[in-house]
């Protein structure tokens, strides 16, 4: 991976050499190309998710089942932008970014608990893009994180209840590193413009030996959980926009965003209690998931015609439960409102 890396690194800086276009380059400049689409989970941008979800005893600290609950899922992300160098047919950059979220159950009458926080962050990221002569492909990019971490943790609320209910695994460490690398085709340049943009990438686990998570003795039965050993997660990513649609106007423009990616369910046991109060468990091997999100919505616009930072969104998701312990869990449908800043 590193030596990857290098060569991308190398090659870029060729190209820089023989260009004989001028250049210009900045440092702390945030980049206007290679963005993260909206549905992207890991986007390190600002948003307030609120949504409907079918709640499971797994993340349900009142004692009795609620079933159909209104929760929310702010996340505060970031990109702080390193260097970026441009000429007039290719762009590079180094940023790095880095975020948190958080799973809240605010409609919980007794304690309102936070269920889950999630951080992220990259050590670096490198960003290119090339400008293609075509109409139809008008350019490629790459996006590079050589060195990605997530750790995440349960709520303490959530923690207490589950030690309280005896279930076994009351905590399950998620914590990993990873190499991401992605394509694109099409970068909008952050431009008013009808454009239709393609990502291909996949996340590699640093380590799979070690796998996506691990457990403590002292938390948790480690003899019902296995290791895990998939350690690839790809994805694919789409984004429609169009400002003079039916849908846009001079206040704001239609986007469209989706992401289909095959995530990793693990394989510790799912814990419910049956009729008598009796608990029991269900459990399943290691799989991948298909999992699905879609945004439609729209970025608004400033007085003067061009993009501003903040956007509106309806929200479905369906596939694994994507926080933190809890991507044991198959079933995770969501249907939200969704309000994002990007820096």
């Amino acid at each position: 991976m590193k030596f990857l890396l290098s060569c991308l690194l190398f090659n870029a800086f060729v190209v820089e050499l023989i260009a004989q276009d001028s250049l210009s380059s900045s440092f702390f400049k945030q980049r206007d190309f290679g963005k993260y689409i909206i549905a992207d989970h890991y986007a390190p941008i600002v948003k307030v998710d609120v949504g409907i979800i079918y709640y499971f005893e797994e993340y349900d600290v009142s004692s009795k089942s609620r079933g159909i609950v209104v929760d929310c899922e702010p996340t505060l992300g970031a990109e702080i932008p390193i260097y970026y160098r441009r000429n007039r047919n290719w762009r590079y950059s180094f940023s790095i970014p880095i975020s948190f979220s958080t799973w809240f159950d605010f409609t919980e009458s007794r304690a309102a608990p936070i269920l889950d926080t999630d951080f992220r962050f990259s050590a670096v990221e490198f960003n290119y893009n090339l400008r293609l002569n075509s109409h139809t492909f008008r350019n490629i990019g790459l996006k590079v994180l050589p060195f990605f971490h997530e750790s995440t943790h349960l709520g303490d609320e959530l923690t207490l209840v589950r030690a309280l209910d005896s279930i076994p695994t009351t905590r399950i460490n998620v914590s990993y590193e990873c190499f991401e690398l992605s394509f694109l085709l099409n970068d909008p340049f952050d431009e008013l413009k009808r454009n239709h943009s393609f990502k291909l990438g996949a996340k590699f686990l640093f380590r799979p030996n070690k796998g996506w998570y691990n457990s403590d003795p002292l938390e948790s039965d480690t003899t019902v959980i296995d290791p895990s050993d998939k350690w690839i997660e790809p994805y694919f990513q789409y984004q429609f926009q169009n400002h003079d649609g039916k849908l846009s106007n001079k206040r704001m423009m239609f986007l469209l965003s989706a992401e289909l990616s095959a995530r990793v369910k693990f394989s510790y046991p799912i814990y419910y209690r049956d009729e008598n109060g009796q608990l029991q468990n269900l459990e399943f091997d290691e799989s991948y998931i298909p999992c699905l999100n879609v945004m439609a919505g729209w970025k608004f616009l400033k007085s003067d015609g061009k993009l501003s930072r903040f956007g509106a969104f309806m929200r479905l998701y369906a596939g694994l439960n994507y926080h933190g312990q809890f991507r044991n869990i198959p079933l995770y449908p969501r249907a939200s409102v969704t309000l994002v800043y990007e820096n």
